[in-house]
């Protein structure tokens, strides 16, 4: 594994047979955290089973995972030379009707759901279904309280319009965990440049998936061509929003990648492509926790090669933005440049709650980020 400076290594997604060996692989190289698929279409109490069952794990294999609740964590696991484990849902199904549930699932400690699963939900519509509605009614109550408890909305697995409005409706960021630009290879579950500019837009993450029926080429796709995407996206988007989800990746063969849950063949293509190694350790960082803001206050931001300051504009119809970015770079004698930056976003919001008419209201948000990077 290729160490990068205290870069946090995250794993956006990944569904497996858990076992020693997997966590031994993931400890050899160096993932200080993954984001567990805890549920794909379980009920209720059929995940809560699946709680019970990484509790025990927790017991069995302490020397290599831990649980991966908050920012801190994640970066007490890395002092400790462990993996935190967060766990998420592919599937809305463990809240059935019940919106109540949100709160519960979060105490138990997941940290993500998806509104859909490549069909309809009572959310959202999954990415495979011929007609598109958008969130609906219910979506958008959901939508409300996982902002308030802080379980983080991923949209993988849902449509375009779904997915679009899910990114307007939050008044957190969401995530993609495991999706490529549909541009580069035109899955149906990879994702538009329509949707992907409005996710970086909102501050959200892109998680690039390794899982063969999202690449082009499929099994015969290179590490070449797949880094070559990468860096086409991150001038897209920006390296700020872009992880790594590796998706039911692991002991895959015939990818012609040949990447394990330790990534360091991925790290060295991405050496290879010259000029991309100052991006890298923005790349392997993913803001993986129940609070966005919590983690990039927590564990910094990704290198970013701009420099001094900068105003970005968003829509200024119905989700208008508006956000001032100052940065300084100082290259220290040792060889090591400090990169601080320093972030205010304005935010126009128009929220539709069920029971009443569409409200607009405005955001504040700040974050800042101190960087550490040999040159």
């Amino acid at each position: 594994m290729v160490v990068l400076n205290s870069a946090i290594t995250i794993d956006c997604l990944q569904y497996c047979n858990w076992s020693r060996p997997i966590f031994d692989q993931m400890a050899l190289g160096g993932v200080d955290a993954v984001h567990v698929t805890i549920c794909y279409h379980e009920d209720f109490r059929e995940t809560v089973s699946n709680f019970e069952t990484w509790n025990r794990y927790f017991q069995i294999y302490s020397d290599r995972i831990v649980p991966g609740r908050t920012a801190q964590d994640v970066v007490e696991a890395k002092k400790q030379g462990k993996t935190a484990i967060i766990f998420g849902f592919q599937n809305c199904s463990p809240i059935l009707d019940d919106i109540g549930l949100i709160e519960i699932c979060h105490q138990l400690g997941a940290r993500f759901m998806q509104l859909s699963y490549n069909n309809q939900s009572v959310l959202a519509t999954g990415c495979y279904e011929e007609e598109d509605p958008g969130i609906t009614r219910m979506g958008r109550q959901v939508i409300k309280e996982m902002n308030r408890v802080g379980l983080v909305i991923d949209m993988s697995h849902s449509a375009e319009k779904s997915t679009l409005q899910a990114i307007e409706l939050s008044e957190r960021p969401i995530a993609i965990t495991h999706a490529n630009p549909s541009a580069w290879h035109p899955a149906r579950r990879n994702k538009s440049d329509e949707v992907l500019i409005a996710l970086a837009e909102s501050g959200g993450v892109l998680g690039l998936s390794l899982y063969p029926h999202h690449l082009k080429d499929a099994g015969d796709c290179t590490l070449e061509t797949f880094c070559r995407m990468v860096a086409e996206t991150v001038e897209k988007i920006g390296i700020e929003h872009i992880g790594l989800g590796s998706g039911l990746t692991v002991w895959w063969h015939g990818c012609g990648m040949d990447v394990g849950p330790e990534k360091s063949t991925m790290v060295r293509g991405q050496h290879r492509r010259q000029g991309f190694h100052r991006s890298l350790s923005g790349l392997i960082i993913m803001p993986t926790s129940p609070i966005y803001e919590m983690v990039w206050k927590t564990l910094g931001s990704p290198v970013r090669r701009r420099t001094g300051l900068w105003v970005a504009i968003g829509s200024i119809f119905s989700n208008a933005r508006l956000a001032l970015t100052v940065e300084s770079q100082y290259w220290l004698s040792c060889g090591v440049r400090v990169i601080v930056w320093y972030r205010t976003r304005l935010r126009q919001l128009l929220t539709l709650p069920f029971h009443c008419g569409p409200r607009r209201r405005w955001l504040l948000s700040r974050e800042w980020g101190l960087v550490f990077q040999v040159v």
